[in-house]
């Protein structure tokens, strides 16, 4: 069933001509925005010789299968497979230099809605009043959870943010993305990340050169609070052991 607010010029239909892949493609994004489901790019073929795409198919993001590996793991995962067959096949027309689509399935094998379309990744953002308060919370200490709180309530309610909680996780950690070839390094943010957002007494602060890679890193839990009371010293690792060889 079409909803109401889409147009018949706004539903994909077999036949149909765009001058790129990109406005097809865009093409069906707002389709699906205005239906409430999200798309995602399933195949890409290229031309062997140019290396330049010349088909794609855009499905649904429920397509897949609902496994008992991934029926373990659906808490962390809120997308559920249902096998949604909803797609769209574009090809290029090298006579018309234009892209066609050859293939349009509109029928879902779930429900969508619309009113959760802002829930898309693809349609959440932070503005930059988010970041700032973002920023100076998390460099008080503030966990992301009472900052995702208070902004919910400066806007009246959390119905009316246009991004989720973990929206404002990820672009703490992401805010301090360590460059490098080790993996050590950012392995350790996550920790700290992680920790902070478990403990709020958990302190940690690391200092990165211009480029992001990492000069130094400190940190203090309760265990080391109460032995360097006890012992009153701290353990030093020089991240640059492995230039000093």
């Amino acid at each position: 069933m079409i909803h109401p607010t889409i147009s018949d010029e706004e539903i994909p239909k077999v036949g149909m001509l765009f001058g790129t892949l990109e406005e097809a493609r865009q093409f069906y994004y707002n389709y699906a925005n205005k239906m409430g489901f999200e798309p995602h790019i399933k195949n890409n073929n290229f031309d062997k010789n140019e290396r330049t795409p010349i088909n794609q198919s855009i499905q649904c993001n429920r397509d897949g299968y609902q496994t008992k590996k991934n029926l373990a793991t659906q808490r962390s995962n809120t997308v559920s497979y249902v096998h949604c067959k909803a797609h769209i096949y574009v090809k290029l027309d090298t006579e018309l230099e234009k892209w066609r689509l050859l293939k349009v399935e509109l029928a879902h094998t779930h429900r969508c809605d619309p009113s959760l379309s802002w829930m898309f990744k693809k349609n959440r953002e932070l503005s930059m009043h988010v970041k700032d308060v973002i920023e100076r919370n998390d460099q008080a200490g503030i966990r992301s959870s009472k900052t995702f709180q208070a902004l919910a309530d400066e806007d009246g309610g959390r119905s009316n943010l246009n991004f989720l909680e973990k929206d404002v996780r990820n672009y703490i950690s992401g805010k301090l993305r360590i460059n490098g070839d080790d993996t050590d390094a950012q392995e350790m943010l996550d920790y700290f990340t992680k920790m902070k957002e478990q403990n709020p007494n958990f302190f940690y602060d690391i200092c990165v050169y211009s480029d992001n890679s990492l000069k130094h890193a400190f940190w203090v839990d309760a265990r080391s609070k109460a032995a360097d009371e006890y012992f009153g010293d701290v353990v030093s690792f020089d991240t640059t052991y492995k230039l000093n060889k």
